[in-house]
């Protein structure tokens, strides 16, 4: 049973660790058969989640990317509106 404990806790660890942000938390693979399987699918969650989050990261940068030239296009014809270069038309 003092083995279970630490099992349960190394789990209890990794999940708080996930929990807080830590997506490159992981957690050994051993222990009891139960135990070992639970740390399987934890493992496997914990990098699903870090894939998705890199994945959103990527596509944040790309989405700014790709915003930035019409926004600034936008901005110089609003200066020029606003500076009278340009009518309202």
């Amino acid at each position: 049973a003092a083995d279970a404990g630490e099992d349960h806790g190394r789990v209890a660890d990794g999940a708080h660790r996930l929990a807080a942000g830590d997506f490159g938390a992981r957690v050994p693979e051993r222990g009891g058969v139960e135990f070992a399987a639970l740390a399987a699918d934890f493992n496997r969650m914990a990098a699903a989640l870090d894939a998705a989050r890199q994945a959103r990261r990527q596509w944040m940068a790309e989405v700014s990317h790709e915003l930035r030239t019409p926004l600034a296009v936008l901005r110089g014809e609003i200066d020029a509106l606003a500076d009278g270069v340009r009518k309202p038309d």
